[in-house]
């Protein structure tokens, strides 16, 4: 609306001899408006590119992290397996001595091998790592299932963008988890999205 009243201002002012200056003042005005409409979305869209950037590098650290986790997890498990053949083989003697095969052999069995492996000092270390593992790997999982709907959201709508940014709990001891963060904030920014 407002480029269409300037050329017809540019068109009106062409007619006359003396207004040379005028009509180019008029267009660089005319050019300077769609410029700055231009930059505004420029502006939104390249933040948003660099939240998508910065997404996909945190979320490429956090899929290293997850493969250390998969192999510590694997390792553990081994040495489990390892140390099971001798836990078992206690447990299975002080179930033997209480009772029959059947189903109630078994139940106690599997108390037996419990309390063994608590009182065994490297079964007992060995199920806290995998518990400490486990845990580890399941808030890492959520922390990836967040930072991918970030990622993937990152080039829509601004607010739903904004929106999923601020469902990843920042790692501040991560900069590539605060430089996503900011990249999105910025991009926020950018976009005109209202920030608390």
């Amino acid at each position: 609306m407002i480029l269409r009243a300037l050329r017809h201002r540019v068109s009106a002012i062409g007619s006359h001899p003396t207004s040379r200056a005028a009509r180019g003042i008029t267009l660089v005005l005319a050019v300077g408006i769609g410029w700055s409409c231009t930059s505004a979305e420029e502006r939104c869209r390249d933040g948003q590119n660099a939240a998508q950037s910065a997404w996909v590098a945190y979320q490429d650290a956090l899929a290293a992290r997850r493969a250390t986790i998969v192999a510590a997890q694997a390792k553990v498990q081994q040495a489990q397996r390892d140390v099971s053949g001798r836990i078992g083989a206690i447990a299975s003697e002080a179930t033997h001595r209480l009772y029959d095969p059947g189903p109630a052999w078994q139940r106690q069995y599997e108390v037996a091998f419990i309390q063994a492996c608590r009182r065994d000092t490297e079964c007992a270390a060995l199920e806290k790592e995998r518990t400490r593992v486990d845990t580890e790997a399941t808030t890492l999982d959520a922390r990836i299932a967040a930072v991918t709907t970030a990622r993937n959201q990152a080039l829509a709508a601004p607010k739903a963008a904004w929106s999923a940014a601020q469902r990843v709990e920042v790692e501040v001891t991560d900069p590539l988890s605060t430089a996503a963060e900011q990249a999105a904030r910025d991009a926020a920014n950018a976009c005109d999205v209202a920030l608390p």
